[in-house]
């Protein structure tokens, strides 16, 4: 992921995943659209774990979800994302990060 997100000019800010779900933080240029950076980013990953590693029932579900910060909350999601895995183990995780509709 990291490789395609700056292929993309993109930046990874933080990236941590559980089981079932991963969270990445990512400033991504304006020349670019969200949805055209999540596919992107999506396909990559997929491409490879099916081909390198072997995995080929390996896919991502159709939904996600994106949220704009300000600078200021750069911080606070970091360190949200950075203990994603903790957060989940004691069931803290904040819905409006976690929830898909």
């Amino acid at each position: 992921m990291p490789g395609k997100i700056g292929e993309l000019g993109g930046k990874q800010l933080e990236l941590n995943m559980t089981d079932d779900h991963l969270h990445l933080m990512a400033s991504i240029p304006p020349r670019i659209s969200c949805a055209e950076f999540v596919h992107s980013i999506k396909g990559s990953a997929s491409n490879h774990v099916n081909v390198n590693l072997n995995e080929r029932l390996f896919y991502w579900q159709s939904g996600y979800g994106v949220l704009s910060l300000s600078e200021k909350d750069v911080p606070f999601v970091g360190k949200y994302i950075e203990n994603q895995k903790e957060r989940h183990a004691t069931n803290k995780s904040l819905e409006i990060y976690e929830y898909i509709p």
